[in-house]
């Protein structure tokens, strides 16, 4: 039989008895809203890649910390928790909010609002969430070893991603209940990421967070013929049509055009999985000295309109509907260079002898308005294929179209450690004389 929400179940309950007594009854009452949070996603990946997702569906912002709220493991059937996380931060309406392993993959670090070090679960762990010591979520079920997992229907705890059901308002508060996670969850393979970092559910007139899009990474000027790019992150949308990137000259005395000048305007397709959107430019579109990058909605210019008409650092001509994001270089090639708006990064800015070329928000989507928020790309293209580049410590990693970075990671190849194999001595290999017989 299919299961009904709460909401559903009173809706048929009303149309039985209507049935049954011949009555027009008045309109039945509603669910009641739900009041605490809940867990909306388990990620029970390769490796550490472990991730719990909670989300709000309470109309007003709740504070983790404030309410004591913590999610707790209880591994290989035992009834008692062998690990407590206490939360922090707070969580929006209709937004949620991710705890991972700090160890796990960058695309589920990159997503996570808290990280752990602890031995997360595997598919035999049971979980809850609780406010205090009172449990509001749990998953599994709490004093039972499943064996592997808990399975049914094709939906299985282990080596899976699951989402709940958007007809799951209200958390299942009873531990040690059978546990059947094909009635409330539906099943991905494994390592998936993509749903990661939002939550769709039918609860009652909940405002979802507002969509935001902030300029993710740039490259105006590397080693040799310059590798350019721009890259949004968009997180709470997938249509980026009315998106554009203004490019605006800064360069006092520059020939190819005057100061306040548009440069080039950028247009982007939809993001991917992740919320990443890049278009690789041709070498020269982005100005290799001052200028600035206005993310814009809206925009009803064209290339070449002189924005700041008389060279004084304000826009007379704006033909957008807003400005959504910005970010300036300004190389300090003359005293009377202009940006227009936004973040900055100067000469300098981060210790750094030397306007950057090209720059990474760190951590992914980062902004609090200020340059702190930017970490400039290596010169010499570090993590551009063909490139070894010199990457030093204050230097992010150039990452078109991935996760942003500080740190090359280098694959080991096929075949993953096996941390259970028996341990071999450099002795028994070589014996014990001096020479070694290999």
């Amino acid at each position: 039989m299919p299961r009904l929400s709460p909401r559903a179940a009173i809706v048929a309950l009303t149309a039985a008895a209507l049935a049954v007594t011949g009555f027009v009854a008045p309109a039945a009452a509603t669910a009641a809203e739900p009041t605490e949070p809940f867990i909306s996603e388990y990620v029970e990946g390769s490796s550490n890649n472990k991730a719990i997702e909670i989300y709000n569906p309470t109309g007003s912002a709740i504070d983790l910390a404030a309410g004591q709220y913590n999610i707790q493991q209880f591994s290989n059937g035992s009834s008692s928790a062998g690990i407590t996380i206490n939360l922090t931060g707070t969580v929006a309406p209709g937004d949620v909010y991710v705890v991972a392993h700090s160890s796990a993959a960058p695309a589920v670090t990159a997503i996570a609002d808290q990280t752990s070090g602890a031995g997360l679960f595997n598919g035999d762990d049971a979980l809850t969430l609780r406010k205090n010591t009172t449990v509001i979520d749990s998953f599994g079920q709490v004093g039972v070893d499943p064996g592997s997992a808990w399975s049914a229907n094709g939906v299985t705890t282990l080596n899976s991603t699951l989402v709940r059901a958007a007809d799951v308002c209200v958390g299942d508060t009873v531990v040690d209940d059978p546990f059947d996670p094909s009635v409330e969850w539906t099943g991905f393979p494994q390592d998936t990421f993509s749903g990661l970092g939002s939550h769709t559910a039918d609860c009652g007139d909940v405002e979802p967070p507002e969509p935001t899009v902030v300029i993710n990474e740039f490259s105006a000027s590397t080693t040799g013929v310059d590798v350019e790019y721009l890259e949004l992150l968009a997180t709470g949308t997938s249509d980026l049509s009315d998106y554009a990137v203004v490019q605006i000259e800064g360069e006092a005395g520059a020939t190819s055009a005057p100061i306040g000048t548009i440069d080039s305007v950028t247009t982007f397709p939809a993001p991917d999985a992740d919320g990443r959107s890049l278009v690789s430019l041709p070498a020269n579109e982005l100005e290799n000295g001052t200028m600035s990058l206005l993310l814009v909605t809206g925009f009803s210019g064209a290339e070449g309109n002189d924005l700041d008409t008389d060279d004084d650092g304000v826009l007379d001509v704006t033909p957008w509907t807003a400005i959504v994001d910005a970010v300036a270089v300004n190389d300090g090639g003359s005293a009377t260079d202009i940006t227009y708006g936004g973040v900055t990064l100067t000469v300098g800015y981060d210790g750094l002898a030397f306007a950057p070329g090209g720059a990474s928000r760190i951590p992914d989507g980062v902004d609090t308005d200020t340059t702190a928020d930017w970490m400039r790309n290596d010169f010499e293209l570090a993590g551009i294929e063909g490139f070894p580049g010199t990457l030093i410590d204050g230097e992010a990693v150039n990452t078109p179209g991935a996760v942003n970075a500080t740190e090359i990671v280098v694959d080991p190849g096929d075949g993953d450690a096996d941390c259970e194999t028996a341990v071999v001595t450099i002795g028994s290999v070589q014996g014990s004389g001096a020479a070694s017989p290999v």
